[in-house]
């Protein structure tokens, strides 16, 4: 992989230490990895927005048009899962990991699944 500028939904902005969320959307923070040569080159928190004042979807909309090519979740709604397949960002599903840099070294190391729609309409979005 030789440029990569990856997104994973944290809980607080700790960077590769950060606890990671379990839902994209309802992340407090975004924690934005830049790989260049396989090798992380820079990590960086973004802050959610409260979905009355902007929502995620701004978030996304500005990470995309910065050049966001992956994101790493265990869970994300379908409209979110739409936009980043139409901006061809991938999205890939980690289960297992509890931090940032825990995602990311899955990542790195190529182990994570590309996620589908029926990972999408997953049952965190009925609780």
């Amino acid at each position: 992989m030789e440029r990569a500028i990856v997104a994973i939904p944290s809980t607080t902005p700790a960077g590769l230490e950060a606890p990671r969320s379990q839902h994209f959307g309802r992340a407090e923070y975004f924690i934005v990895v830049r790989v260049e040569q396989g090798s992380i080159t820079h990590v960086r928190a973004v802050a959610n927005q409260p979905e009355p004042t902007a929502g995620h979807g701004s978030i996304a909309r500005a990470l995309i048009d910065e050049g966001l090519t992956d994101i790493i979740t265990s869970g994300m709604g379908a409209g979110m899962y739409a936009r980043a397949v139409s901006a061809q960002v991938g999205v890939w599903i980690d289960q297992d990991s509890c931090t940032v840099g825990e995602s990311m070294a899955s990542f790195l190391s190529g182990s994570l699944v590309a996620a589908t729609e029926a990972d999408i309409h997953a049952e965190h979005h009925t609780a």
